[in-house]
């Protein structure tokens, strides 16, 4: 009797799984096309502690995001994601030990969020950050 409820409680993971695999790119593909981040925005840091002022040139394939962040005369690449208004991207500044993290929700132009100058290692060094996408 137990092997029977394994074999049958397997069944129904191993179905579900399959279900969950099946719908999963149709509902993925919806919100791709829902939140569109491409272009160039404007990005406030909201510290004294580093510039603040940022330009970030976002290019997007499906969920990827992908680019390029200015400041202070530093050009940096940017990699990440968007899924839904729910965005996170990554900066890599060469003379930083860690990638920037920035975790944050995007509403038509604007966007808000936290940025982690430790990759996510340490909130208590987060700061919030706001920006506006530019009229293309």
């Amino acid at each position: 009797m137990r092997t029977r409820n394994f074999r049958i409680a397997t069944g129904l993971a191993l179905a579900g799984a399959a279900l969950i695999t099946a719908v999963a790119p149709a509902a993925a593909q919806s919100r791709e096309s829902d939140t569109s981040v491409v272009g160039v925005w404007d990005l406030v840091l909201e510290s004294d502690r580093s510039p603040g002022e940022w330009h970030i040139t976002l290019e997007q394939d499906g969920e990827v995001l992908s680019g390029f962040a200015e400041v202070g005369g530093l050009v940096a690449p940017l990699e990440g994601r968007v899924d839904g208004e729910e965005i996170m991207f990554s900066v890599t500044v060469p003379e930083h030990d860690a990638p920037l993290l920035f975790v944050g929700v995007v509403d038509g132009a604007s966007a808000s969020g936290v940025m982690d100058p430790t990759g996510g290692m340490h909130s208590e060094a987060a700061m919030d950050w706001i920006a506006e996408k530019r009229n293309s």
